[in-house]
C-alpha cells in the first residue's frame, strides 16, 4: 500500500484531474475484485508484481495503437 493513499484513490483523484490520462494500474496486490473495480475507474489495465514486462509492453503497445486510430 501506497502512504497516504492507496491506489484505487489515487486513480480517482487522476480522473478529477484530466479523466483522458491514461493509467495503467501496477500492484503487488492479486485481487480479481480490485482489479475490476480499477478498471471500472478508467485504469486501462490492472498488472500484477513480479511485472512481466512482455505483458506491460504489450498493452502499451495495444493502447498507442488504439490511441493512433
Amino acid at each position: 500500500m501506497m502512504p497516504g493513499m492507496g491506489g484505487i484513490e489515487t486513480l480517482k483523484e487522476i480522473r478529477k484531474v484530466d479523466p483522458r490520462v491514461g493509467v495503467i494500474m501496477v500492484t503487488a496486490i492479486s485481487d480479481e475484485k480490485l482489479g475490476k473495480r480499477a478498471i471500472e475507474l478508467g485504469a486501462y489495465e490492472y498488472i500484477t508484481k513480479p511485472i512481466d514486462f512482455w505483458r506491460l509492453e504489450t498493452v502499451l503497445t495495444v493502447k498507442m495503437i488504439d490511441l493512433l486510430g
